[in-house]
């Protein structure tokens, strides 16, 4: 029935029954079967998807916000009293021509469970509902989903967008 197909889709099916209550009916399929709200960044001449679910504010980052580095080079940032890790898209994935100066790019916090991150991207393009899709098997073996992509999507234009996991994204930092 319904379990063993979404159990085929790697997916799962909880039900929690309290008498006089009622019951709940928890359905988990994996993000690369599902159609994600998701917010468009351009890193140089590539198209990144954040899943909506996983953005908490996009922001400006001026003079006044404080960037500080830590004794291994790597960039927080400090929002309302937080300090989080500032993953610049273009270094981590070997972006070419893309913006290389905070306060001219976009900044959007992250979170995934307990964890956060900002990540900045050149400019914020709209948001779109996106299929995605699963990279091809051959390409497991470099170990993609390690680096935070959780899949690709085609947009509207015939152009291809990398779909970020946020949480094995932050998990790298």
């Amino acid at each position: 029935g319904v379990r063993s197909n979404i159990e085929q889709l790697s997916g799962s099916v909880m039900v929690e029954s309290e008498q006089g209550v009622g019951t709940r009916f928890t359905i988990k399929i994996p993000l690369t079967l599902a159609i994600v709200d998701g917010m468009e960044l351009s890193v140089g001449a590539t198209i990144f998807t954040v899943p909506i679910t996983s953005i908490r504010q996009s922001f400006k980052i001026n003079e006044e916000t404080k960037v500080i580095h830590d004794t291994n080079g790597a960039e927080m940032i400090m929002l309302r009293g937080e300090c989080y890790p500032i993953i610049r898209l273009h270094r981590f994935f070997n972006i070419a021509n893309a913006v290389e100066d905070l306060r001219e790019g976009i900044a959007v916090l992250i979170q995934s469970g307990s964890k956060s991150a900002v990540i900045f991207a050149d400019e914020l393009l709209g948001e779109q509902q996106v299929v995605v899709k699963p990279f091809p098997f051959y390409l497991n073996r470099f170990q993609i989903k390690s680096y935070g992509l959780a899949g690709c999507t085609i947009l509207g234009d015939g152009s291809i967008s990398l779909i970020l996991d946020s949480a094995n994204l932050i998990n790298r930092f």
